[in-house]
């Protein structure tokens, strides 16, 4: 894979006092065939002004301005553009280690994700986001990947996280669910199902900055709806699944993905997406451990967040 290019996407919305880092950290990477797509998202403030002197200052910088249309619209319109054979997915408030894209494309060899690791910073505080039982330089099937990192609830929905193939992207038509929020739970499910080879990179490769005015964190009308949508999207996915063991991993995935989500946004009614109930809960849980949770929550979440 020398010197193939790599395709960066980045999407910017209202990030003046984060967006030089990020690309700073594009353009100083030690591997050097990049095409860096910004894409403002009809940002208000000065962010697509410093876009386009980020583009004056290095040539392999293009600027996309479009109407705001949220994440998912933009990220889809810097995955048609891409020229790239690869490409990352970067949050204009995030940052890659200096050699990430280097060790990324070590991996790549033509499989359709390497999947990486990240630092997570939350309130000034690192921690780490890794894989503990997963073989690099090994490729695994999308189904073997999946069932791996579930069993170890490593199974991590940022996709950051990820380099992908272009073509792979495209041809499977992965583009992100467009006018919702947590795009990225709905985007994971489907893009390891129709992966055919992964390979693991052990590195932390990404700085995932958690900020505290993050439109996802404030679970609004809307933010609670799109949850229930993308949980009823992620119920049909799996009821499409032939293959016994991936679809109890799906399941369970789903289940405990569920119940975290209700813990995180303190969802205390006993509201359900289309197609989960308690019965399926307690009926798809991945081990003993995930039964008892199941079963707390089902009778009492107040309960179930306490534990």
């Amino acid at each position: 894979m020398a010197n193939c290019l790599i395709t960066v996407l980045v999407p910017v919305y209202k990030v003046e006092d984060y967006l030089d880092r990020c690309v700073q950290s594009i353009v100083d990477q030690t591997y050097k065939n990049l095409e860096i797509i910004l894409i403002d998202d009809g940002s208000p403030d000065n962010c697509p002004q410093m876009c386009d002197k980020w583009a004056v200052k290095d040539d392999r910088i293009l600027v996309i301005h479009r109407m705001n249309g949220g994440l998912s619209a933009a990220r889809n319109e810097g995955i048609r553009s891409a020229h790239g054979e690869y490409m990352l997915l970067v949050d204009s408030d995030d940052y890659l280690e200096p050699d990430a894209c280097e060790r990324l494309v070590d991996y790549a060899n033509g499989v359709d994700v390497v999947v990486g690791e990240a630092t997570i910073v939350e309130n000034g505080k690192p921690w780490d986001r890794v894989h503990t039982n997963l073989q690099e330089n090994h490729i695994y099937s999308g189904a073997e990947y999946s069932i791996a990192a579930i069993k170890k609830d490593e199974w991590f929905a940022a996709a950051c996280y990820n380099m992908y193939r272009v073509d792979f992207i495209r041809n499977k038509e992965l583009y992100f669910l467009e006018g919702v929020l947590h795009e990225d739970i709905d985007y994971l499910p489907r893009l390891f199902l129709a992966a055919e080879k992964v390979k693991y990179m052990h590195f932390k490769f990404y700085n995932y900055i958690i900020r505290g005015d993050s439109i996802t964190g404030h679970l609004s009308k809307k933010n609670f709806d799109d949850l229930m949508l993308i949980y009823h999207r992620w119920f049909l996915l799996n009821e499409t699944i032939t293959d016994k063991k991936l679809k109890r991993a799906y399941c369970g995935a789903l289940s405990k993905f569920f119940m975290a989500t209700c813990r995180e946004h303190k969802i205390s009614e006993a509201v359900y997406p289309k197609g989960l109930s308690a019965e399926y809960l307690i009926k798809h849980a991945k081990n003993p451990k995930e039964w008892i949770k199941a079963f707390v929550f089902s009778l009492n979440r107040k309960l179930y967040m306490k534990l």
